[in-house]
């Protein structure tokens, strides 16, 4: 566990580091204007793509850890979701597209949904590497992915031939090197599930899609609260303050960086983990929360003292009014760790309902509050509606966390 953490903590990082990187000579090359046109695109595949994949990655690596399904019924199933997924992907996607009146190049819009349906293969297939407990084929994919599209930006950016078509391009590009990437580790991890035995139950479409989508609804009411600050700045206010507000966002974000890889490496812990050893796998997590709150906490404080420095530095003096954007963020994304951390654990045991109600509501709140205050405030105000709803959703429910599954036991 320890030697695949660490691993798996190293992939990340480098791949992190590179997709900030990459972030950063966007906004340098291409300005709030072209940079908030990026933000915008990705916002609303961000938004689709948990409800387009239909869960399927969630409900192969819990059909595989824990109901001990056979390697093929799960390729059989997977084949028969992906068209669905991609009609969903690319139906919903055009609509926001037209909503938000970004249906003017349809070269663009054809690389766009080429790249993104071959990230719904991409995640599809993860779901065997989550099943398996091999996590660092996942990290390892998205490592290639981010090192390809950096390596091709960075050419693009000094032969100066960098646009918003351009950028696109590389990321269809750098998914089918990924592709071609999976191959060669998707044989060892069918074969160590080909040498399982299944339980000999009937396997369930009904409940596999199901549990899926009870995956899906939390990441998809996730995603509103940050896709929907994205998408109503680009409707009501300018591509300038979309591109304000996403550089804020992706540098606050990095607090996330080991949360998210603590998060998936408890996901899949405690996916393997029989229900006998859930309360174990319980308090194990609660006793590394209480450690990750305190180092994420003087890495928060660290932020936003060198923020100034950060954003003026690597973004430019076009981004200094990302900084203020920066300061209100920060309470929110630090209190979403609680939630990244103990909703990990739970999904993992198939528990997915709390974080649908909690975020379910503090999503209404989200959009109420951008409706009310970006038309004034712009970037100010989305800033201001995403760190309220994000700390109301994780304070209540780690709340309900604690009352629910741990007072109890």
């Amino acid at each position: 566990m320890r030697r695949a953490f660490l691993s798996a903590s190293i992939m990340n990082v480098l791949a992190m580091v590179f997709i900030f990187i990459e972030g950063v000579l966007l906004a340098r090359y291409l300005g709030p204007e072209g940079r908030g046109a990026i933000s915008m695109y990705m916002a609303a595949f961000l938004l689709v793509f948990p409800l387009a994949t239909l869960g399927v990655k969630q409900s192969t690596a819990y059909s595989i850890g824990k109901a001990n399904i056979e390697y093929s019924s799960m390729c059989i199933t997977q084949w028969r979701f992906l068209p669905i997924s991609v009609v969903l992907l690319t139906t919903i996607l055009l609509l926001l597209y037209w909503w938000m009146g970004l249906l003017t190049d349809t070269l663009l819009i054809i690389v766009m949904l080429i790249a993104f349906n071959l990230k719904i293969m991409l995640d599809y297939i993860s779901g065997f590497a989550i099943g398996t407990n091999n996590v660092v084929y996942q990290y390892s994919s998205e490592l290639v992915r981010s090192s390809v599209s950096i390596v091709f930006l960075i050419g693009i950016i000094i032969f100066n031939k960098l646009s918003i078509f351009v950028y696109f391009a590389i990321q269809c590009f750098s998914q089918f090197i990924v592709m071609l990437y999976v191959l060669t580790w998707l044989p060892s991890v069918a074969n160590s599930l080909k040498s399982r035995r299944g339980t000999g139950s009937s396997f369930s479409y009904v409940e596999f899609c199901s549990r899926g989508i009870r995956y899906s609804l939390p990441l998809f009411i996730m995603g509103l609260n940050y896709s929907s600050d994205i998408l109503l700045l680009g409707k009501l206010a300018s591509d300038h303050d979309v591109g304000i507000y996403a550089a804020a966002v992706a540098l606050a974000s990095m607090t996330w960086f080991f949360p998210n890889l603590l998060a998936s490496m408890f996901f899949s812990r405690s996916i393997s983990t029989h229900s006998k050893g859930e309360t174990e796998a319980t308090h194990y997590v609660l006793n590394k929360l209480k450690i990750i709150m305190v180092i994420m906490l003087l890495f928060v404080i660290s932020l936003v003292i060198m923020s100034e420095t950060i954003v003026v530095n690597l973004y430019g003096g076009d981004f200094f009014e990302s900084i203020n954007v920066i300061y209100i963020l920060m309470p929110g994304i630090y209190l979403m760790i609680l939630f990244k951390i103990l909703n990990s654990e739970l999904s993992g045991r198939g528990i997915t309902d709390l974080a649908i109600k909690v975020f379910s509501t503090t999503f209404i709140i989200n959009l109420a509050l951008n409706i009310i205050l970006i038309p004034e405030y712009t970037y100010l105000g989305a800033a201001i509606a995403t760190s309220v709803s994000y700390s109301l959703g994780a304070l209540c429910f780690t709340a309900i966390y604690y009352t629910k599954y741990i007072k109890l036991k």
